[in-house]
């Protein structure tokens, strides 16, 4: 209580130093150089995007933007926190060894005799082999699977126009066995992008279908998607940190307590080529599929924040840094201690504020990740926040350009926070470390140059 009361006081003494006047500070707060400057911060980085996707050898620092998420850092904080969560819903049974179908079938079998709650076969049987045994063998087990068996199959050929797969693999037994499928492509941004994403369902030229996460859901848990999809779209991938328990073909009867009345996902676990980016490094797709079942079981779906958003609070975040960076230098500027004298005219302070500031809201994003499960495309934000100094640079020089030949001509560049009236812009060359007394000055009355030395305005001559 006491620290909180002694910052009371310093804010009162410090930044309303000038007047108490509360229109005075709304009058600052609500200037028109923040505006200004934080509209030509959003520009500069729509532009710097724009050159990058359209010039071919900026084209690696695009695909890096692109592919980059802040959810892949908060991610890593959680599972560098308390040991992750053993799973009570989902096995995953490995079968990286077993290379024949009857030997497949005999797993198979044995999963079933476990009774679990639904099994997923993240594995496509394609084609005949000249096995003729293991291909019968495979047909038997699964025709005395329960109803609650998804089988897996992968859409192929996507057509971009119509938004649909035109073709699709499938295991041969797909006319003989009665049970339903479910695709398993995974979502990535480019060859090497990491999955963060899985989708409800895909369109094809003749139907809807659905994923294998989406399918064992509703085999296992409801006929009906969960209540919290509410439209059939890509949704993120929630990887809190749990760990899936791993039975292993040659000891489902010695572990028959993780697999009774568990969903089964029965696929490979250390097969190379079905290892996909993720953000918790490497990662076989059969775990990716149980991270993506664990989301819909959870109902812990992640908000998007959309774009429009997106640019709505990246502009009000430009506006409150541009306005913090102002009040702080000019807060700094007015005390006469060597130390203050420094700062004012130091390049550093301005940067140790903005990194200060893009902390916090590294922070805020973090919290609204974790305890709300909603997503803000932070990178798109920070960005135009760090372009603020330059913008307000670029702005600067304008304003101050047109005081030296057009002193007489605009008349709104007498209100603006960096105008220099000619003859004080004449004699800065004689005095560079010209500095506003304290208490001497408005709050208006204060001009802000782009290497942060301030010098009194016209108003004050």
């Amino acid at each position: 209580m006491k620290a909180s009361f002694l910052l009371l006081i310093w804010l009162n003494e410090n930044l309303l130093y000038s007047s108490t006047s509360v229109k005075q500070f709304l009058r600052i707060l609500f200037h028109r150089d923040h505006l200004i400057i934080s509209v030509l911060a959003v520009i500069i980085l729509c532009l710097f995007y724009f050159v990058s996707m359209n010039i071919s050898f900026l084209s690696p620092v695009a695909r890096a933007i692109k592919d980059f998420s802040m959810s892949d850092l908060y991610y890593h904080i959680l599972w560098t926190g308390d040991e992750p969560e053993k799973s009570e819903v989902i096995t995953l049974v490995d079968i990286t060894d077993l290379h024949k179908r009857g030997q497949i079938a005999q797993t198979i079998e044995e999963v079933n005799k476990q009774h679990p709650k639904a099994l997923g076969l993240d594995i496509i049987f394609e084609g005949l082999k000249d096995d003729s045994i293991g291909n019968d063998s495979l047909v038997n087990a699964l025709s005395d699977c329960s109803s609650e068996t998804v089988t897996a199959f992968k859409l192929l050929d996507y057509n971009a126009p119509s938004k649909t797969f035109t073709s699709s693999l499938h295991s041969f037994f797909i006319n003989d066995v009665p049970l339903i499928e479910g695709y398993t492509n995974v979502l990535s941004n480019g060859t090497n992008g990491s999955v963060r994403q899985f989708s409800i369902s895909r369109r094809t030229k003749e139907m809807e279908v659905y994923s294998l996460p989406a399918m064992l859901y509703m085999s296992a848990i409801n006929d009906t998607l969960p209540s919290s999809v509410k439209e059939p779209e890509d949704r993120m991938i929630n990887y809190v940190p749990t760990r899936f328990p791993v039975v292993r073909y040659d000891s489902i009867a010695q572990k028959a307590d993780l697999i009774r009345d568990h969903i089964v996902l029965l696929g490979t676990v250390n097969e190379e080529e079905d290892m996909h980016y993720t953000p918790l490094g490497k990662m076989p797709g059969l775990e990716v599929q149980a991270f993506s079942l664990q989301t819909l079981l959870s109902q812990r779906d992640i908000h998007v924040v959309s774009e429009v958003w997106l640019i709505i609070l990246a502009f009000i975040f430009c506006y409150l840094t541009q306005f913090i960076q102002y009040g702080a230098v000019r807060l700094v500027a007015r005390r006469t201690d060597t130390v203050s004298i420094f700062l004012s005219g130091s390049f550093l302070f301005l940067r140790v504020i903005t990194f200060s500031w893009l902390g916090l809201l590294a922070w805020l994003g973090f919290i609204l990740y974790v305890k709300c499960n909603i997503y803000l495309a932070m990178t798109w934000i920070f960005a135009p926040v760090v372009l603020v100094a330059e913008s307000r640079g670029l702005y600067s020089a304008f304003v101050k350009t047109l005081c030296l030949k057009h002193h007489d001509r605009f008349k709104w560049l007498k209100s603006s926070l960096y105008y220099v009236a000619p003859e004080v812009k004449t004699a800065s060359h004689d005095n560079e470390e010209l500095r506003v007394e304290s208490g001497s000055a408005d709050v208006a009355d204060v001009n802000v140059t782009d290497n942060d030395v301030l010098t009194p305005s016209s108003n004050n001559s």
